[in-house]
């Protein structure tokens, strides 16, 4: 899986390295050029110059006065030299073509018919790059070996080229730290956790919390293995079982559910059995508490905002099977939590429910307690039948 994820990601930076690269490298190619081509241009202005004020000064500008004024900007494996009418070399400031014909050369024509061009020659025996100026009828060359320019403009790539991998490298130890943190370790962990859901395991949320995403889904799993295994573990409809469930959205949510039976006659609550578990005598804010704190890491992780109402006229003790009480409201309190979207609104109620709809009873002791939750839209209700504690 993390080579399906990294491999295209690598190649893409390879691909955005390589055409920023071939970018850089034109451009800097083009500058070096250009750099070169000031210094040619500025070496024939300079030795034009020097003609012009010869001229202007009355000296006879001899061939041994030509070699004279471009003698001292000879250059290694290049240089100047001026060629006449005739297309004959009259100087060179390092004698490699003087006295040499050029009138063949496939360059001469083009530079004598224009006051200034670019050409490529070839200097004795070493390939040039060299411009040209006219002056006075005769054609002024300043030429640089082809070699060296493109020493100038290879060197740019290997450095771009440097720079690219070593960019490529950090950017995909980045790119993999952070996927690794943030989506494939939280990822690997959820995937190998789920096969404990069918085991009745809840999945650890510790490892999911760097993927919100995740975490969500797994606190969802989890609210829905509890409320599934409060729902297997209480008694059948056939046994009266004292735990009623309704779920609804919005104003359609509001009530409780029993069977079909007692809804059309308006029976409430069952009456206790000899089948039903054996009560305790508890503290019911107590038990409240102790649902509330199974669930404080998850509303503190997504930041809900919880609220709690106790109605009046609920007795501080009461007498009911604490265990099944204690699953039912807990588990209707995690699926809440669970499903809750970060930030929203949870509000939780218990109260006595309305005597009307109670059943009927000789035992004035009798209680029946409404636990109701309402978020994201949603409501959802636990009818549970209990006895004034002493």
């Amino acid at each position: 899986m993390r080579a399906r994820i990294l491999i295209p990601i690598l190649v893409l930076l390879v691909v955005f390295c390589g055409v920023l690269g071939a970018a850089v490298y034109s451009n800097v190619s083009s500058a070096t050029v250009r750099l070169l081509d000031r210094q040619i241009d500025e070496t024939l202005r300079v030795l034009e110059l020097e003609i012009s004020a010869a001229q202007g000064s009355g000296a006879n500008l001899t061939t041994a006065r030509y070699q004279a004024l471009i003698a001292g900007y000879g250059v290694a494996e290049g240089g100047v030299f001026i060629v006449d009418e005739k297309g004959l070399v009259i100087a060179d400031a390092n004698d490699v073509l003087t006295g040499t014909s050029v009138a063949s050369s496939a360059w001469y024509e083009e530079a004598r018919q224009n006051p200034s061009s670019e050409f490529s020659a070839s200097y004795g025996q070493t390939p040039v790059y060299a411009h040209s100026v006219l002056v006075d009828d005769k054609l002024l060359v300043s030429c640089l070996p082809s070699k060296e320019i493109n020493d100038l403009r290879v060197t740019p790539l290997y450095v771009i080229g440097v720079v690219g991998l070593v960019c490529v490298i950090i950017m995909g130890v980045l790119i993999y730290l952070l996927m690794t943190r943030a989506l494939l370790n939280p990822l690997e962990s959820f995937s190998g956790q789920l096969r404990g859901l069918l085991e009745g395991r809840e999945i650890d949320l510790a490892p999911l919390r760097p993927c919100p995403e995740l975490s969500a889904s797994a606190e969802l799993l989890n609210g829905l293995l509890v409320r599934g295994s409060v729902s297997a573990n209480a008694p059948s409809a056939k046994k009266n079982r004292s735990l009623r469930i309704r779920r609804g959205q919005g104003s359609a949510g509001t009530g409780f559910s029993s069977e079909p039976d007692a809804a059309s006659s308006g029976a409430g609550l069952p009456t206790q059995t000899d089948s039903h578990p054996p009560a305790t005598d508890f503290e019911l804010l107590t038990l409240l508490r102790e649902v509330f704190e199974e669930q404080r890491q998850t509303i503190v992780s997504k930041r809900l905002r919880f609220s709690w109402l106790v109605g009046n006229g609920l007795p501080q003790n009461i007498v009911a099977d604490r265990a099944q009480m204690r699953a039912g409201l807990g588990g209707l309190l995690a699926g809440a939590c669970a499903q809750a979207a970060p930030g929203s609104e949870v509000k939780a109620e218990l109260r006595l429910f309305s005597l009307e709809q109670a059943p009927s009873s000789s035992d004035t002791s009798s209680l029946a307690l409404m636990f109701t939750i309402r978020y994201s839209g949603r409501e959802e209700s636990v009818l549970l039948e209990a006895q004034k504690g002493f």
